[in-house]
């Protein structure tokens, strides 16, 4: 393609065939076609302190729309679940206009994925500090994990019911969930003698033999008696990764013996064993 100075000069940006592959020439004498900012002399233009507060004032603007928008989600998949949710109604509850959604997501999925994120790293960070903090075995810390983890669900209704709607509308193997997963593997390791699932590929399986049991809870109207299900996860979770005796002993370090319904002995005054 040739120049309009007539000199038979091609222009920078605009290839033989007359695609442009860089820049488009900006018009002018000769010599003075550039890319937008660059010089003539090919430095880099700089640009005015204003116009670097203006840039990032908008990436704090955007980076706010998408926390609400975010929020937005976690409210309405967990009203409506994630099939039924619409770009519209997040946009009006976190009262950002329509157009503007795809300024920060390019679909509903990312924002939903985002969602996920944001909640699973959430959930997770609370619980990892309990098991930080918790003292005695790797088991009994990993109870005081899911501890948490049930203690969360249940003082938060809205972000229970997103809890138990993500878990239908995502499979474990879905890339946001592996990589919570793998996490979740790196938050509850022991630091003197990593304790991992035996077998790498049935992180998942364990993964989900501890969330679907709580997310049926939440389904069911039960959500605000998940801590009933904390001994029989903690059970599955130690079972599986370091052997069922510790398991039971576990269960019985952190469950009370039970007691019989029946009335202590009238002479002795002891309490019938219970079977």
């Amino acid at each position: 393609m040739v120049g309009g100075d007539g000199g038979g000069r091609e222009h920078r940006g605009v290839g033989p065939s007359g695609f442009r592959i860089a820049c488009p020439p900006s018009p002018g004498p000769p010599g003075r076609d550039r890319c937008p900012g660059v010089s003539g002399s090919g430095r880099p233009v700089r640009r005015h302190p204003a116009m670097k507060a203006e840039a990032r004032a908008v990436m704090a603007r955007d980076a706010g729309r998408r926390e609400r928008l975010v929020d937005a989600c976690v409210r309405i998949v967990g009203e409506d679940g994630y099939r039924r949710a619409r770009i519209a109604d997040i946009c009006w509850v976190a009262d950002i206009p329509s157009w503007t959604f795809y300024a920060c997501f390019e679909s509903k999925r990312a924002c939903f994925e985002a969602a996920v994120a944001s909640i699973g790293s959430g959930l997770l960070r609370q619980a990892g500090q309990a098991f930080e903090q918790a003292p005695g075995s790797w088991e009994d810390r990993i109870w005081a994990g899911l501890e948490q983890l049930a203690a969360t669900l249940a003082d938060d209704a809205t972000l229970a019911a997103f809890f138990a709607a993500a878990l239908d509308a995502v499979t474990m193997e879905a890339p946001v969930v592996a990589a919570l997963v793998d996490g979740a593997e790196q938050a509850f390791a022991r630091p003197d003698h990593r304790q991992g699932v035996p077998v790498p590929e049935l992180r998942l399986v364990l993964a989900g033999a501890v969330l679907r049991p709580m997310a049926d809870y939440v389904r069911d109207g039960r959500g605000t008696r998940l801590a009933e299900l904390v001994p029989a996860v903690a059970y599955c979770v130690a079972a599986f990764v370091v052997g069922v005796e510790r398991a039971d002993a576990l269960v019985r370090r952190h469950l009370p013996a039970p007691r019989s319904p029946l009335p202590p002995h009238p002479a002795t005054g002891r309490e019938p064993i219970c079977p």
